[in-house]
């Protein structure tokens, strides 16, 4: 397990003045490499960062970059002095490497369960080691780690890793690092169109100073703004609401992409978007109940859009229930378990859009009402029903 992190600085410049290395404050993703590099130590596990190669001016950090982890600065690199107040492994590697954090997380239990001294990735300067080893030694031989005697070298095979250099485009490793931070649970219309949407908003709202909870109180105002379009009835201005919504969809995919780039998700943003879709979802229904009244002159769509609420909020309790207990992976080994998860990933979905699209250009939008009021009722009863059979066998949570 990874308690501690050195992370190892490179500002030299040729004589001519060129840049040999990429600097510690070059931005990728709204934050310095210097700040990635700490906040990907941090979630793997380091409860303390050696930031070594320290120059001057002294790397300082913006007000706003509040790290859970203590950081040391250590200036001089042929320093021995400094013990590492650590028992546990050691994430070593170079400011300039940007890699996911199940990739530090898989080099630290491969040293685990091998008997070798480190853990290295070939071709980058990224390893894990006992804090044993880079004791005894000046801090810029750091990279011995790797070639003693026994090290293992360590395939990133479907992992991201890549590393910034002089020649490097960082806007293509932007575009590289937001593609592997896709959600796997993504429907067909996430994958084909509110993604390819969404990362190039993503890329370009990440230098801005948005938090992604702003985006997405900014997708909810999207959704209600959709849903009063629904309401006003008629074929044009739901149809137009149908594409309203569809924007919000991919604002919806914007905060989690900017809360993944940015390595700031929390669990109020979770929470947030959770109970924002709930809130969304129930006044699109609404709307399209309102309006489909206002068009036929009649209460009973008004009936089906209670209905549909109705079984909206016990949907959204035993979802809710379902993810904090984490009962689709706890239970995967039972039919049960597997079929909860597939009924998770289409309720988190957005295909469902697609469907209000469908039937607003047929204009029968009734037709979807009832049948989404038909489906609410049978979605949470069966959901139901497998947990409680998956609570019946005994799954330990």
């Amino acid at each position: 397990m990874i308690s501690a992190a050195v992370i190892f600085l490179d500002t030299r410049q040729g004589q001519e003045g060129e840049t040999l290395a990429v600097h510690p404050l070059h931005w990728l993703g709204g934050l310095t490499l210097l700040e990635r590099a700490i906040l990907t130590a941090e979630r793997a596990g380091a409860r303390t960062c050696y930031v070594v190669g320290v120059l001057h001016p002294e790397i300082m950090f913006r007000p706003s970059f509040t790290p859970r982890c203590r950081v040391v600065c250590v200036r001089d690199v042929h320093d021995r002095s400094l013990t590492l107040q650590t028992k546990g492994a050691v994430l070593a590697f170079s400011v300039d490497v940007i890699f996911s954090v199940t990739l530090a997380q898989a080099l630290a239990e491969r040293l685990t369960h091998a008997s070798a001294p480190s853990v290295y990735v070939p071709g980058f300067p990224l390893t894990v080691v006992h804090a044993s080893l880079l004791t005894p030694r000046p801090w810029n031989r750091w990279h011995a780690a790797k070639q003693n005697s026994g090290a293992l070298a360590f395939p990133p095979d479907g992992y991201f890793v890549k590393r910034l250099g002089p020649g490097v485009i960082t806007a293509e490793v932007e575009r590289a690092l937001l593609a592997s931070l896709s959600n796997p649970q993504d429907g067909v219309l996430d994958r084909y169109l509110n993604r390819p949407l969404s990362r190039w908003l993503t890329q370009r709202l990440a230098p801005l100073p948005l938090r992604a909870n702003h985006i997405t109180l900014l997708s909810i105002t999207v959704g209600f703004a959709a849903s009063l379009l629904f309401a006003a009835g008629g074929y044009t201005v739901p149809l137009l609401g149908t594409f309203v919504l569809q924007a919000a969809a991919v604002l919806d995919c914007c905060d989690g992409e900017l809360a993944r780039l940015r390595l700031e998700e929390s669990s109020l943003g979770h929470w947030l978007d959770i109970v924002g879709d709930t809130l969304v979802h129930i006044a699109v229904f609404v709307g399209i109940a309102w309006g489909v009244a206002a068009s036929e002159h009649g209460r009973l769509p008004l009936v089906a859009g209670a209905v549909l609420v109705a079984g909206v909020l016990p949907s959204f309790v035993l979802v809710t229930y379902a993810e904090r207990a984490d009962v689709a992976r706890k239970a995967s080994r039972l039919w049960e378990g597997r079929t909860v998860a597939r009924m998770l990933a289409v309720l988190t979905g957005r295909d469902f859009s697609a469907l209000i699209l469908f039937f607003a250009l047929l204009s029968a939008l009734r037709w979807f009402l009832w049948g989404a009021a038909l489906g609410a009722h049978v979605f949470w009863l069966t959901l139901l029903w497998l947990l409680w059979r998956v609570r019946r066998k005994a799954v330990t949570w």
